[in-house]
């Protein structure tokens, strides 16, 4: 999601600019979610071979797009979104998350949201190369309401 000029330099997103460093640390940070929230739900270790994809946004992205639009496509999708707590206290105005699976548990949806900063939706699937597969095919042949 890092936009870059046409130096290749980095933009600014609000007052901040997201570095390579940022951008590796939000890989590692929903692939280790999405794999813990995975094994959370399913009680199954989610396998070497299989593949995630992510995409983010910032709370500056989300003011310019008006909303959390990937979220709101994303609605229609059934899945598990826990109230979370400690100590009877909420937490999801900090952090709060949408797991969606497969009946068969090979394919998932992971939407995140780190109170108003920023979030994420990792998509997975434990079939090593299907999830690969598919984007590229979604790449190649867009729909015509994409366009």
């Amino acid at each position: 999601m890092l936009a870059t000029g046409e130096d290749g330099q980095p933009q600014a997103s609000g007052e901040w600019q997201i570095t390579d460093e940022m951008r590796q640390a939000v890989d590692v940070l929903a692939a280790k979610l999405a794999k813990g929230i995975y094994w959370r739900h399913t009680q199954d270790i989610f396998p070497n071979g299989g593949g995630l994809a992510m995409t983010w946004y910032t709370n500056a992205d989300a003011a310019r797009a008006g909303g959390y639009k990937l979220f709101e496509s994303l609605q229609h999708l059934a899945g598990n979104a826990p109230l979370l707590t400690r100590s009877g206290t909420y937490l999801n105005d900090q952090f709060e998350y949408k797991f969606s699976l497969s009946p068969a548990k090979h394919i998932l949806t992971l939407q995140a949201k780190f109170g108003n900063a920023f979030g994420f939706v990792v998509f997975g699937s434990t079939t090593p190369g299907l999830l690969e597969k598919n984007i590229h095919l979604a790449v190649a042949r867009p729909r015509a309401d994409d366009i």
